[in-house]
């Protein structure tokens, strides 16, 4: 059950999306698009929900159930008021070749097994032990495992509420399966996905008016795996957090978070997409759900420079 962590997240995320755009009556988004705006919306959600839950009740098990319970009825009110975009967005469009996508999967695959194989970078790091201490105790964390002081200090001092490490002990309990797999394999390749389709959308919109979109685009995509694929040898890129630290916030927000606020940015400059104002707030206040205040405010920064 653990390996379906990743496609949970996927299909959560587009049937959240799926039912945003209904309610804002956006009809220009795309089935990937829809995907990144529902894990924003899912991102959200949670750091708001076990933020506001803390006061009434320091039960994970109560905390994971409720959520629970909020995503099944998110995933009926998506099936129900969206069914028809949803069938129409997974009808299956005429390939004219299938070795472009056959080349683009074995790229995203090679990277699966580098993560499985490799050590990730735990130095400093204590999602897993939060996760590990969570589950065990079923209580949400009194104190900050890096700093051994209240979380309540915690915050104030360095600006940080740790509800990411919450959300995969969540994964943990819903799926089974050891921790580890989680936090340094699934939550991985999950934002490995997250990152091909954030990219795929740039392509789009760089080749937007030539005629060898499709395979210029696969071109694009097998570049940015090789990419990711050297970040194994550089230490401190962005490639290397995709790959050595994706379990982490800064990661996400690097890979994943920021390249989405680009694209963004530029259909609201550019395309006068202003319904795009909506995401773009969604993209900046999901990265204080996941990382510290001083890297939540760079994609703040690039809003401003815009």
């Amino acid at each position: 059950m653990v390996y379906l962590a990743p496609v949970f997240l996927i299909i959560i995320s587009y049937l959240a999306g799926e039912l945003f755009c209904k309610i804002f009556c956006d009809n220009t988004k795309n089935l990937v698009e829809k995907c990144l705006i529902g894990t924003l919306f899912v991102l959200i959600s949670w750091g708001l929900y076990v933020t506001i839950m803390r006061g009434f009740t320091d039960s994970f098990s109560s905390i994971a159930w409720s959520y629970s319970v909020f995503l099944l009825a998110l995933f009926t009110a998506a099936l129900l008021f969206s069914w028809k975009n949803i069938k129409k967005n997974l009808e299956v469009k005429n390939v004219s070749s299938l070795w472009p996508v056959v080349i683009c999967l074995s790229i995203i695959l090679v990277q699966f097994l580098a993560i499985a194989l490799v050590k990730p970078n735990t130095v400093y790091d204590y999602t897993l032990e939060t996760v590990n201490t969570t589950l065990a105790t079923d209580n949400l964390f009194d104190y900050h495992p890096g700093m051994g002081i209240l979380v309540e200090y915690a915050v104030s001092e360095r600006g940080k509420l740790v509800t990411l490490p919450l959300f995969y002990a969540y994964l943990s309990k819903i799926f089974g399966g050891h921790p580890a797999r989680i936090v340094y394999m699934m939550i991985p390749m999950w934002g490995i996905l997250l990152n091909f389709m954030v990219y795929g959308l740039w392509a789009d919109g760089l080749l937007e008016d030539d005629k060898e979109k499709g395979s210029k685009k696969i071109l694009f995509l097998v570049g940015l795996g090789l990419l990711n694929l050297g970040g194994l040898f550089v230490n401190e890129s962005v490639f290397y957090y995709i790959m050595e630290k994706g379990f982490t916030g800064k990661s996400i927000c690097y890979n994943m978070i920021i390249p989405y606020i680009i694209y963004l940015a530029h259909n609201i400059v550019v395309k006068k997409r202003y319904k795009d104002i909506i995401y773009l707030l969604m993209a900046v206040g999901s990265t204080v759900a996941i990382t510290d205040i001083q890297t939540g405010l760079v994609p703040a920064l690039i809003c401003l420079a815009v």
